[in-house]
C-alpha cells in the first residue's frame, strides 16, 4: 500500500531539548500503525507537528502527497487529517447529539448566504446529518444518552463519542494519543474495535499508546520512538527480540506486560 503519512528529517527544540530530531518515517494508507516509546521519546511531539498544532523547526510532512508542515491545525483537518487528545475533548456544554453534528462536514454550510438562499438544501443537509449520526451512536451504545450534556458521560464514553465524532466527520487518517488513557478494561475492549471499525470504513490510524498487549492486538506495525527518532519498525511480536528496542524501552516494561 503507498505511504499516506510521510515524514521526512522532522526537528522540534523547546530551549535546548531537541524533542524531535531527525525523525523519519512513514504511514501506509488502509492501516492501524502504533507509535511506541518511553516516555520522552517525543511521540506527543511528533503527533502535534503532523496534525499543525506545532510548527517543525525543519523537516518535511507529506500527507497525501501535500506538504502541510507549517499549516495551522483547522487547515490540516479539512484536508481529511484530524487527531485526538491524550484527554479525550468534548464540548461538555452541549448534548451528544450536539457534538455528532457540530463534527460533520460543513459542506458550505458556514457561509451565511447559502443559508439564506437555499434553506431547503440545508435543512435537508442537516437532517441527514442527524439520520447519520443517530445510527453511528447507536453502533457505539451512545444512542441512549444522545440529548444528555456530553460533560456529564465517564472517560471512557467520552472517548467512544471522539471515536464516534470522527465518523461522522469522516476524515482521510486519525492520529490518535494514548486512547486508552483513564478508560476501563470493558470501554477498552470497544474502543479497540471502534478503531478497527475506522480502518473497515477506509481511514488509516496513526495511535500513540503504552498498553502493549492493546498495540499488539489491533496494530499491524509498530514504529518505536527513542530519544526524538525512529529507531524500529515492524510487527511488535517481532521487535521483541530486538535489542536496541528492549535496551531503549521494553526492558523497562514489568514483564507481567
Amino acid at each position: 500500500m503507498p505511504a499516506l503519512l510521510d515524514v521526512r528529517h522532522l526537528w522540534k527544540s523547546f530551549g535546548g531539548v531537541h524533542a524531535v530530531r531527525d525523525c523519519s518515517f512513514d504511514v501506509e494508507a488502509g492501516r492501524i500503525t502504533g507509535l511506541i516509546g518511553p516516555n520522552g521519546a517525543g511521540k506527543s511531539t511528533a503527533i502535534d507537528l503532523i496534525s499543525g498544532f506545532l510548527k517543525p523547526d525543519a523537516g518535511v510532512i507529506r500527507f497525501a502527497g501535500l506538504d502541510v508542515g507549517g499549516r495551522p491545525a483547522h487547515r490540516v483537518a479539512r484536508l481529511g487529517l484530524v487527531r485526538t487528545f491524550q484527554s479525550p475533548r468534548v464540548w461538555a456544554g452541549l448534548t451528544v447529539m450536539e457534538n455528532m453534528l457540530l463534527a460533520a462536514p460543513e459542506g458550505g454550510r458556514e457561509e451565511v448566504w447559502r443559508a439564506v438562499c437555499t434553506p431547503a438544501r440545508l435543512r435537508e443537509s442537516e437532517d441527514a446529518d442527524r439520520v447519520q449520526a443517530r445510527a453511528i451512536l447507536g453502533e457505539f451504545g451512545l444512542l441512549p444518552l444522545k440529548n444528555d450534556p456530553a460533560g456529564n458521560l465517564s472517560g471512557g464514553q467520552k472517548r467512544l463519542l471522539e471515536i464516534a465524532r470522527i465518523f461522522q466527520a469522516r476524515p482521510r487518517m486519525v492520529l490518535m494519543d494514548e486512547p486508552l488513557t483513564g478508560v476501563n478494561p470493558v470501554l477498552g475492549g470497544r474502543i479497540g474495535e471502534g478503531i478497527k471499525t475506522l480502518v473497515a470504513a477506509g481511514m488509516t490510524v496513526l495511535m500513540v499508546e503504552h498498553n502493549l498487549p492493546f498495540v499488539e492486538q489491533v496494530c499491524g506495525t509498530v514504529i518505536v520512538m527513542a530519544l526524538g527518532r525512529p529507531i524500529a519498525h515492524g510487527p511488535l511480536a517481532a521487535l521483541r527480540s530486538d535489542p536496541a528496542v528492549v535496551d531503549a524501552y521494553l526492558g523497562q516494561v514489568p514483564a507481567r506486560v
